[in-house]
């Protein structure tokens, strides 16, 4: 009976270990010229420089999203929504929240 505890109990402080050890980023999308809400914008994010093991979401009706990674590295993200520039850049471990402007492609249009 007590080795059932003993595995609970591990298995409860693994689980909190990997809940502390990650990064938390909340982000909001929206428009340059009327700082509105991106509603359904596409976020990849990584924290490999190369986008590798990329993880993806999509920003609600108020342009909001959140993403997280592993604690104490940087996030690099790519965002892209129809109509608009894409935007790749990163986030330092340090970040909690973030509001990124996107700027219609009128070339594309």
């Amino acid at each position: 009976m007590q080795m059932k505890y003993i595995v609970f109990a591990l298995c409860s402080l693994l689980v909190a270990a990997n809940t502390q050890a990650q990064h938390r980023v909340k982000i909001t999308v929206q428009e340059k010229g009327t700082q509105q809400p991106l509603i359904g914008a596409s976020i990849s994010f990584s924290t490999h420089k190369d986008m590798a093991k990329a993880l993806h979401c999509i920003t609600n009706v108020e342009g909001k999203a959140v993403i997280e990674a592993e604690k104490g590295k940087n996030i690099y993200y790519k965002v892209s929504a129809i109509g608009y520039v894409p935007i790749t850049d990163s986030f330092p471990p340090t970040i909690d929240e973030a509001t990124i402007t996107m700027q219609e492609d009128v070339i594309h249009l």
